[in-house]
């Protein structure tokens, strides 16, 4: 059927006449519903036309507007998964032409009765799919041309206006609770309570999987690009995931953090299926989020869960795909990590520590222990690192690496490095008062004290109420510190600085060394990573690396100190090239408090 000018006159005259029936208080929106179905159907040969609605978050729709002729009272109608995906895909029209495509497709199985060709147009609320018009021929295949289809979206782009703005899809105001918008997704909740009805129905031979991911540099993105193109990314992704044959439903839970749930046959290489769609899930995603920003490589940090209990809940399930999700952060060689239940004991020893540090700084389980640091020029003690060991109730240590990452994540670095600080000004101070030797302590800051300047108050307290020298204090950043957050580094250093006290680059070397940081920055210290120092045996390479290193900071005027020494042949090495200071096992582990006095003392 081609479209000719007195149908496209007809097109227009309809849609003024839409725009008439609106403004008169007479027409409620219903009548004015029917009445514009009723023209389009004689104006393109139609048998029958509706308007369907949305019931939840499902494939299940009600009839809410037909032409009188045929009004089917109370029908509802379920689409198949594949029907619902094609249109969500296609977005803007889902058209059959013959019974040929008809049957294929098997779209008539989503309604009770047999037709000839078929078109469908989605309606939209904030990019959410909440019902549909669709227009049926019975008697004839008509093959429908693209300027046909023009004019019909353009009126039904008409009505939709004055059917939002007269309360028509008032119903789905009230789920606005339930819709996330940016997405066009079910919130979290929603997604819950039908994901685990779901689980119910699901057949014995059925797998469930539970996936969590976040696209790893979206912040960025969104700072880079907008907001605006950044929430239209989002709602692609969750369409892109929508479309995959193998999804069941799909969440934003925030930010750009979505789970989506897969369910599919159980088979003996389930873990192998599942990683192919996973991967081609995100393979999709990252070629439509790469043309959106400019052709950028996207990475993704993904958790997957295959639900094994029968008992689960959704919050357990996503628990377990999120840990999985945070997992794979640290997994450099694949960013797809599955879910095992070292992962739980990992969460479950955290919460532990969590639970008992207040009780281990009040009980003073946290206990400094000193490394001595010795001058390469006559091998005497020429201070030391300040180090936390956590002493159990029971005897032995909980070493630094379980708990330090930790509370870095958490924040309580902040109240275990202000323990440390107050431990150690009272230990100089003990000593000055005693008249004893004392050397510099040197202590860590960590990258959460350089977002405010609570720390600047804290130091500026100690020094008041203690009272001691600056010169016997030293504060260490790791390189990776001055590396992330170059403008606050430099005010922290400005301040010590101005008070006196030394500062050190710490692990030099062990991440993405700047030059520039050490040209730009008033750093006092350089202090080498034991990376340098891996092998026992320094080989060619690694004494021309760390001679040149050395050189290049005494002539920035940079003291330096080479830490992880272990044997004779590498000390000699340092000494040779007047590297200033000596920190490790050769000549010290770190020790407590009574041990490192004697040490210092006999040194």
């Amino acid at each position: 059927m081609a479209i000719n000018s007195t149908i496209s006159q007809q097109g227009y005259d309809l849609i003024e006449k839409v725009a008439e029936l609106a403004s008169n208080a007479e027409y409620d929106i219903e009548k004015i519903v029917r009445i514009t179905l009723d023209e389009i159907e004689k104006m393109f040969g139609f048998s029958y036309a509706r308007v369907l609605k949305r019931n939840g978050f499902d494939y299940s729709f009600s009839v809410t507007y037909s032409t009188e002729k045929k009004k089917k009272e109370n029908q509802n109608i379920n689409l198949s998964k594949e029907t619902f995906r094609s249109i969500v895909k296609n977005c803007k029209r889902y058209v059959y032409h013959n019974n040929d495509e008809i049957k294929k497709s098997g779209v008539e199985k989503n309604y009770g009765f047999d037709f000839k060709s078929f078109l469908l147009f989605p309606i939209f609320y904030h990019d959410y799919f909440i019902g549909a018009f669709e227009f049926f021929n019975f008697e004839n295949e008509e093959k429908y041309e693209n300027n046909e289809l023009f004019l019909i979206e353009t009126i039904l782009k008409v009505l939709m206006q004055y059917m939002y703005g007269m309360g028509a899809f008032d119903y789905i105001e009230s789920k606005g609770d339930k819709i996330d918008f940016i997405s066009g997704t079910p919130k979290y909740e929603e997604f819950a309570k039908i994901t685990s009805k779901d689980m119910l129905e699901k057949g014995d031979n059925e797998e469930y999987v539970f996936v969590c991911f976040d696209i790893a540099q979206f912040k960025y993105l969104n700072d880079t690009f907008g907001y605006n193109r950044g929430n239209a990314v989002l709602h692609k992704t969750a369409e892109k995931i929508i479309e995959n044959e193998y999804t069941e439903m799909v969440t934003r839970v925030h930010s750009d953090n979505f789970v989506y749930t897969i369910k599919l046959e159980k088979n003996c290489d389930e873990k192998e299926s599942i990683l192919k769609i996973v991967e081609n899930i995100n393979r999709t995603i990252s070629k439509v989020i790469g043309e959106s920003f400019n052709g950028v490589k996207i990475r993704f940090s993904t958790g997957i869960y295959i639900v094994s209990d029968s008992k689960f809940t959704v919050d357990d399930a996503y628990t377990k795909a999120n840990l999985a999700r945070k997992n794979s952060k640290y997994n450099e060689n694949n960013s797809i990590c599955f879910y095992n239940e070292k992962m739980m004991d990992s969460i479950r020893r955290q919460e532990e520590l969590n639970s008992k540090f207040t009780d281990a700084i009040k009980n003073k389980n946290l206990i400094v222990y000193y490394q001595p640091k010795i001058s390469c020029r006559n091998e005497k003690a020429a201070g030391g690192e300040a180090l936390i060991r956590w002493q159990k109730d029971g005897g032995g240590f909980i070493y630094p690496d379980e708990f330090i990452p930790l509370f870095e994540k958490n924040g309580n670095i902040i109240e275990l490095d202000y323990y440390v600080y107050k431990e150690v000004f009272s230990y100089i101070r003990k000593r000055l008062d005693e008249g004893k030797k004392v050397v510099p302590i040197s202590m860590n800051v960590s990258r959460i004290h350089l977002e405010n300047d609570d720390i600047v108050k804290y130091i500026l307290k100690l020094f008041d109420d203690y009272k001691i020298p600056p010169e016997y204090v030293e504060f260490e950043l790791t390189e990776n510190i001055y590396m992330n957050n170059m403008a606050n580094a430099k005010k922290f250093l400005d301040f010590c600085k101005k008070i006196g006290v030394f500062v050190s680059m710490d692990d030099f070397g062990s991440g993405y060394s700047s030059l520039n940081v050490m040209n730009s920055l008033p750093i006092d210290i350089l202090k080498l990573d034991k990376v340098f120092l891996r092998n026992e045996k320094l080989t060619d390479n690694d004494m021309i690396v760390i001679e040149c290193i050395v050189s290049m900071a005494k002539r920035l005027k940079m003291k330096v100190i080479c830490e992880g020494v272990e044997t004779k042949s590498q000390s000699e090495f340092l000494k040779q090239i007047e590297c200033d200071e000596i920190q490790g096992y050769f000549y010290g582990k770190p020790m407590a408090e009574e041990d490192f006095n004697k040490y210092i003392e006999s040194h």
